[in-house]
């Protein structure tokens, strides 16, 4: 990067900095800053160095060191903010046994970018998010110049370039150049991308699973372009399948050879069995225990099975659900289940058994699940009076129901790659 570096116009004030040098040998410094607000006045704070000395103690050596870097500390953070003609005026009073030192900042005119000179490949380009990134480069033309702002869209796009496949990009030139009386910059972008890369081999390593069956969650195939988003929902699907403490989706690519990138999926196994019990107290079921048994895996085809018990005062339940995990990279599984209970309140009694499938697969973004479900069961409603008089104002029923069920349901999640 190529700038105009010339330091902001400093006006000494009429205390020499000799005075400051002979007097204490030890004392601290407190830095003050006038005539600009935040952020240029947080960032000139936070440039100039003896703004850490407000409660250390400074030899003399120090002091004319410190002093002597508040021009072009200054100059520095007022030129970050796009402020190349700044008039600065400091003034040192002696507080104390302490020095304070006073900024009066003027900060001028503002440079800003007139000029916008970006070369890429235009087969880059012709992808929406390398031209979106690429399109706010290019929103930069007729603002202030900010090195956050620049550096951030300069490097957002490197980011998409790596992103969708263009993993030998570099950038080959970025340059600004500012031309201080015109209070204007142009800023000189350009890169090589090379080769869009695809993908190559999936390797497996830490599954419990047969040989390809982790494969079936893959959004892409071997040949395909690569794509970062896809590693991302890779291992967020990866994570949600509750077989894994731990999951790493790697692209290997300082081995990508040949315009292919292998793919490393590094998994830790969860605990395999679950189990857990405890109290509970409802007003409607009175105190109980509540107990569950989770296999995550029952077997190397990752089918899954969980049972609940709850024995309460009023209330005992019974369920079971079986899972199978079917081909296809769409989280595809049917589940089997059962679920029985047995109610018996002041006012009622019940015994209720359901039945179930469900089929579940990713669709449009969205989990959705199919079910068809059955549930039949007998009840008694009514306060019993006597023991002589047991059908008074008591009501029997036997009910059998069949329905279908649809469930969509979606999940967002951010998961940071580690690039080996």
């Amino acid at each position: 990067m190529r700038r105009d570096n010339r330091r902001p116009r400093l006006v000494h004030c009429s205390l020499a900095l000799s005075m400051l040098l002979s007097a204490t040998a030890h004392a601290g410094m407190l830095l003050l800053v006038d005539g600009v607000k935040d952020p240029l006045k947080r960032a000139v704070i936070a440039k100039v160095s003896l703004s850490q000395y407000a409660s250390h103690e400074v030899s003399q050596a120090q002091a004319q060191r410190l002093i002597k870097q508040v021009p072009a500390q200054a100059g520095k953070a007022l030129q970050a903010y796009g402020y190349y003609a700044a008039n600065v005026r400091m003034d040192i009073k002696r507080m104390g046994k302490n020095w304070q030192v006073r900024l009066q900042i003027n900060p001028g005119h503002p440079v800003k970018v007139m000029a916008i000179d970006l070369h890429i490949d235009q087969t880059a380009l012709s992808i929406p998010a390398i031209r979106h990134a690429a399109g706010r480069i290019a929103k930069l033309k007729g603002k202030r110049l900010i090195d956050t702002r620049y550096e951030a869209e300069r490097d957002a796009l490197s980011e998409a370039l790596i992103a969708k496949g263009f993993l030998d990009a570099r950038l080959t030139l970025h340059q600004v150049e500012v031309y201080r009386a015109e209070r204007r910059a142009t800023i000189h972008l350009a890169w090589h991308v090379g080769m869009r890369y695809r993908y190559g081999t999936v390797y497996v390593s830490g599954s419990p699973f047969h040989k390809g069956f982790l494969k079936r969650y893959l959004p892409f195939k071997s040949g395909d372009v690569f794509s970062q988003e896809q590693l991302i929902a890779l291992q967020q699907v990866l994570n949600n399948t509750g077989y894994f403490s731990a999951v790493s989706v790697i692209p290997d690519i300082r081995k990508a050879r040949d315009g292919t990138v292998a793919i490393h999926i590094r998994v830790v196994q969860a605990k395999r069995t679950i189990y857990s019990i405890g109290p509970f107290f409802g007003t409607d079921t009175g105190p109980g225990l509540r107990g569950s048994i989770l296999k995550r895996w029952v077997n190397r085809h990752g089918h899954r099975w969980k049972s609940t018990i709850v024995i309460a005062q009023r209330l005992k339940t019974l369920s079971t659900l079986y899972t199978i995990p079917l081909p296809g990279p769409h989280r595809h599984h049917v589940d089997f289940g059962a679920y029985y209970s047995h109610a018996n309140t002041v006012t009622s009694q019940s015994h209720t058994l359901k039945l179930l499938s469900n089929q579940t697969r990713q669709w449009h973004g969205w989990l959705r699940t199919l079910g068809l479900h059955v549930l039949t069961g007998n009840f008694s409603v009514g306060k019993k009076k006597n023991e002589s008089s047991l059908a008074l104002g008591v009501a029997h029923g036997h009910s059998t129901l069949v329905f279908t069920q649809i469930v969509l349901a979606r999940k967002r999640a951010r998961e940071a790659l580690i690039y080996s």
